[in-house]
């Protein structure tokens, strides 16, 4: 069985929610080559209370732990390892994935257009790629292909490089995923990809083109999934602005801060232009402390709405566009979020996602579900359109992340639909 890694276990808040929430309620991980062990941290290794705190506090834009470090102890006190843990299907282990499968499908399918980069491409141009990556279980497969430009004496070299779980990558190179294909096809004919098949079928220069989806040794701290290279003979290959933010399915998520520490509330509402006095905070960490989680949430969403109500129309605009940007970028050049739904792609674009929702007259509404959690929505005040929330959502015992998710005004302004 495969060996769980920092880099898998942050790549979904799901799975960072479930791993704290094992530890919280003492629910059982699966310790590799053995039994069941109920862990905890070692409260007892400074670097384990950092790593412990960044996690609770960030989620999955935490910090990678120390090299070497064993933040887990059972009741022995023997330590354990993140690889020590074994990645069952709670961490993207056996059972089917689609979202990671999706990251291989993509690759595949932009491999595909710089292969063949005057055609249409098709789900049958797709698994044509596919099925040229290497047999048998591996996590890393490569496959190299040729692709002529105008003049066929020059040829390029397409390199595509696909990270994935064991599972999820026998899974992308056995079964049917009709509508992934579909979408990944829409998206590769478009216009964001099309034009730089076109260059680089047209300047009759050999190039090396390098289509990376690294799954699992994928840099930490990045919203990107996917992305390509563009090199020569003169030059190394270098990140284009092909840099893909992959979601599968009807996903709203784009953005998080974790955990119930003052700090992440702060961080959030910096974030959407509201300052927050000591005296919230005070509040908020006596509430905590009391265990009226609920309360603390209602009382700083009531607060920040307080502050919103006193700021002018242009500035919450503004505020808004940037912490959109922030969350959907982590501040990266050139990311894009792209959704592969049904058999059509959907792609959002950032770079003047802050002017255009700078332009909006902005209002917001806070709400309160069943679990008495709030939401704050900012809609646009003419026909109050939803662009985006902020929702406190309870995963676990005791664990809280505030998500930031896009609504419809968001599609309407910033997407790029693709069929």
């Amino acid at each position: 069985m495969a060996n769980l890694s920092f880099a898998e276990l942050k790549k979904y808040a799901h799975r960072v929610d479930k791993f704290l929430s094992n530890i919280d309620t003492k629910t059982p991980f699966k310790i590799v080559g053995s039994g069941l062990k109920v862990l905890e941290f070692d409260k007892t290794n400074p670097d384990t209370i950092k790593f412990e705190a960044d996690l609770r506090k960030r989620g999955q834009s935490a910090a990678a732990p120390k090299q070497g470090l064993k933040p887990l102890k059972d009741s022995t006190g023997k330590l354990y390892a993140l690889s020590s843990l074994e990645k069952t299907a709670d961490f993207g282990g056996a059972g089917e994935n689609r979202g990671n499968v999706a990251e291989g499908i993509l690759a595949a399918a932009i491999g595909a257009r710089f292969i063949s980069k005057t055609k249409t491409i098709s789900s049958a141009d797709i698994e044509a790629v596919i099925k040229k990556l290497p047999p048998g279980q591996s996590q890393s497969k490569k496959v190299s292909i040729d692709s002529p430009n105008k003049d066929p004496r020059v040829v390029d070299v397409v390199h595509i490089f696909i990270e994935l779980a064991v599972t999820d990558m026998k899974n992308f190179q056995t079964k049917k995923y009709p509508d992934l294909l579909q979408s990944a096809a829409a998206y590769v004919n478009g216009s964001n990809v099309m034009k730089w098949a076109d260059l680089l079928y047209n300047n009759n220069i050999i190039n090396t083109i390098n289509i990376k989806s690294m799954g699992i040794s994928g840099q930490t701290n990045t919203k990107v999934d996917t992305w390509v290279e563009v090199g020569d003979r003169d030059e190394s290959p270098k990140r284009i602005d092909i840099n893909i933010s992959l979601k599968a399915g009807d996903v709203k998520q784009f953005g998080q801060e974790a955990g119930l520490k003052w700090e992440a509330q702060e961080r959030l509402w910096s974030n959407f232009g509201v300052s927050l006095d000591k005296q919230i905070e005070n509040n908020y960490v006596k509430l905590h402390s009391e265990k009226k989680h609920a309360e603390a949430f209602k009382m700083v969403f009531q607060a920040a709405q307080k502050k919103l109500a006193s700021a002018t129309r242009e500035s919450i605009s503004k505020a808004v566009g940037t912490a959109i940007v922030y969350y959907a970028t982590l501040g990266e050049k050139d990311v894009d979020l792209l959704q592969l739904k049904g058999n059509k792609a959907v792609l959002y674009k950032f770079s003047d996602a802050a002017k255009l929702i700078e332009q909006l007259e902005l209002d917001y509404e806070l709400t309160f579900g069943t679990s008495s959690l709030p939401t704050l929505t900012f809609v646009r005040k003419s026909d109050s359109a939803p662009l985006v929330r902020i929702r406190v959502k309870k995963s676990g015992q005791g664990y809280y992340r505030s998500i930031v998710e896009k609504e419809s005004l968001m599609s309407d302004i910033l997407a790029i639909k693709y069929t």
